[in-house]
């Protein structure tokens, strides 16, 4: 059974673009929300979810993994607090096997390109302790680093770097996306709300002389927004844990 596209739109409308009080909480919300924000405004995203099956035990989970989810959920969906506790981010989800032969003859390699494997003797917690945990942890810090370099030196990975950004930074861009893309505002328009350096408040309008750097601004940051909705909201999935 598939949802129709007039449904679902009726499902999801931004918060206001104009309504601070709308955003009053938004320094709260967990950075996988503010991935989940970007994504739901993905078209690609809202595509997917307009046509995948949604009956009882539909496999989503190609379809998601191409957004950098475990799960396909539906964009229409309010974020809840146990969402943050879910893991359905590729970018923080680590698998635990356990249902292997434990005869001690080789495995056959299950791994995909990019992929590594990491064994736990949890037997040995038995005879060191929980402690024992710690140093595990610690261990598995320094084998990942190695393990990215030679991914990194041999081409099959390409790291990046992503400069840190505020949470009042990310509500800007947010508004300034719906503004634009979902209300149709008028780039002007957004200047009183989002760009008050700008705004003359006497003759309410842009201040005269700098309606070219108030243009400018619109443009890097609606740039960067829709980089954001594009593919960068999964820069944002690992921040609540960084260390």
């Amino acid at each position: 059974m598939k949802i129709s596209n007039s449904s679902v739109v009726e499902q999801f409308t931004p918060s206001q673009w104009d309504d601070d009080e709308a955003y009053a909480d938004s320094d709260t919300w967990s950075y996988r929300r503010w991935a989940w924000e970007f994504l739901r405004r993905n078209p690609a995203y809202q595509a997917a979810c307009r046509a995948a099956p949604r009956h009882r035990g539909a496999d989503h989970s190609e379809v998601a993994a191409k957004f950098g989810r475990l799960d396909l959920r539906p964009y229409w969906s309010k974020y809840r607090y146990d969402d943050d506790q879910r893991s359905m981010w590729l970018a923080e989800h680590v698998d635990v096997v356990t249902e292997l032969p434990w005869s001690g003859a080789p495995l056959d390699n299950p791994l995909r390109e990019g992929q590594i494997a990491l064994i736990f003797d949890l037997t040995q917690i038995s005879a060191a302790g929980t402690a024992a945990l710690s140093a595990m942890e610690d261990r598995v810090h320094v084998l990942l680093r190695q393990a990215l370099k030679r991914a990194k030196d041999e081409g099959v990975v390409q790291p990046k770097s992503f400069k840190p950004v505020t949470k009042p930074v990310l509500a800007k861009y947010l508004r300034l996306y719906d503004a634009i893309e979902y209300f149709k505002i008028a780039r002007d328009d957004t200047v009183k709300v989002l760009y008050p350096q700008f705004w003359d408040r006497k003759t309410k309008a842009i201040a005269d002389g700098v309606r070219a750097d108030a243009h400018k601004a619109i443009s890097k940051n609606l740039q960067k927004a829709r980089k954001l909705v594009s593919h960068e909201y999964q820069t944002l999935v690992p921040l609540d844990v960084i260390r």
